[in-house]
């Protein structure tokens, strides 16, 4: 089994805060996709990755209910060796969480990041994510408060 790659992206939002998100990916595979599906899921922007050329997101949610790149969504994955891997959707979308704030995997945006993340997505040692499992709101300015 070959060594995963590393994505790194540097995500904004419309208040200049940043949040770094960091995951280990299938290293013959492009991000490109789940780039993709993530912008569709997140009014923060991706302001520069470590795999690709940097991509300037001018483009923010102002008026959404989560504008701020240090709330976000965190979806849960299991690979078949079964460990677990998590990926976050800085400034998620309203339409990401149902009501209880748990992730809302029917919905559009967020399918489509399951859908990219899964076979593209691996642990430390290069185990590919295989299922979605979950996933609930989180904040960092709660964290970051503390």
């Amino acid at each position: 089994m070959a060594a995963p790659d590393r994505l790194v992206s540097d995500w904004t939002d419309v208040n200049a805060a940043f949040l770094r998100t960091a995951w280990y990916v299938n290293h013959c595979a492009s991000a490109a996709a789940l780039n993709t599906a993530l912008a569709g899921a997140s009014n923060g922007g991706i302001a520069i990755q470590s795999q690709g050329l940097a991509v300037i997101t001018p483009v923010f949610g102002v008026g959404a209910m989560f504008p701020s790149v240090l709330d976000v969504a965190v979806l849960n994955f299991v690979t078949a060796a079964g460990t677990l891997v998590q990926l976050q959707i800085p400034a998620p979308l309203n339409s990401d969480f149902t009501q209880s704030r748990l992730v809302n995997a029917a919905d559009p945006n967020v399918l489509a990041v399951i859908v990219a993340a899964t076979g593209f997505l691996s642990d430390n040692l290069g185990n590919l994510v295989t299922a979605f499992s979950g996933g609930s709101y989180s904040s960092r300015r709660k964290e970051q408060q503390s």
